[in-house]
């Protein structure tokens, strides 16, 4: 049992009070030798009983006794006989009763102190163990957004290194008849063979259409796969061309949701030219 286990138990109190037998006092005698915080509550809980006792046993001020006996002094003798109850022969009053109840409230007092002591202490604990978990989850709160930033900055160079890229060109697709406002621009880089597709103004679609990308390559269109909705600016795409393939232009149609095998010429919303 630990130390702070083993004071909250009550068994220091009742050696105080001289309630345990001969083993459970050499135990705690044993425990206090072993832990001095043991030790520490139970002298607090000796001294505490000594005060106590002091408080019983102080005498009242002299005068109040002289107050008194002047008072007993001024009734007639006849009456302050007929006050004294009569005690018949071989009978005495005991004490016993009073010292057990001086003793039960004793008890009593200590072990209302000794549950306000334990209340409090459960309540410092559990605000404690609140703080430490709040503290716990900001410190893992800032961890998240440290390696959120982290990588937002890693993918912002990232990008920022492909568009400044000399390899790189950007091939910007204007909006056709149906949708003139829109708008999108694509960085792609023939020696890297890859893509990145930014949208500036693309209408946001109904539920059952989705944006389709395509690469218009020797006059002929290849599925270059659907754009999520919320698509603003997408990772660098692979973009391999065939041996003398010649890229002429990227186009955006508004498909059917998972896409065509065909771009739907009419749905065209944005088309640019790759200059040679």
């Amino acid at each position: 049992m630990k130390s702070k286990e083993y004071i909250l138990s009550g068994k220091l109190e009742n050696y105080v009070f001289g309630a345990l037998g001969a083993e459970d006092r050499l135990e705690v005698e044993r425990m206090c030798a072993l832990y001095p915080e043991v030790k520490k509550e139970k002298d607090s809980m000796e001294e505490a009983l000594a005060a106590y006792v002091r408080t019983l046993s102080t005498r009242p001020p002299a005068e109040i006794k002289a107050r008194i006996m002047a008072a007993i002094h001024q009734l007639p003798q006849e009456k302050l006989l007929s006050k004294v109850p009569s005690v018949s022969k071989g009978k005495t009053r005991s004490l016993a009763p009073v010292l057990w109840a001086a003793s039960i409230a004793l008890i009593f007092g200590f072990g209302v102190n000794h549950y306000l002591d334990t209340a409090r202490k459960s309540e410092v604990e559990l605000a404690f163990k609140e703080e430490q978990e709040k503290l716990i989850a900001q410190k893992e709160k800032y961890a998240q957004a440290v390696i959120e930033l982290r990588d937002s900055l890693r993918y912002e160079r990232n990008y920022a290194d492909f568009v400044m890229d000399e390899q790189t060109n950007l091939i910007r697709l204007k909006g056709t008849e149906n949708f003139p406002d829109a708008s999108v621009k694509i960085f792609y880089n023939a020696g890297q063979q890859e893509y990145i597709v930014k949208s500036d103004k693309l209408p946001m679609p109904s539920a059952d259409k989705q944006y389709q990308l395509w690469a218009i390559v020797d006059g002929k269109p290849l599925d270059l796969g659907v754009m999520d909705k919320q698509l603003v600016l997408s990772d660098r795409i692979n973009f391999e061309l065939k041996d003398q393939a010649q890229l002429q232009a990227f186009a955006i149609t508004l498909e059917p949701l998972g896409g065509s095998v065909n771009p739907t010429l009419e749905a065209m919303v944005v088309i640019g030219e790759v200059k040679a």
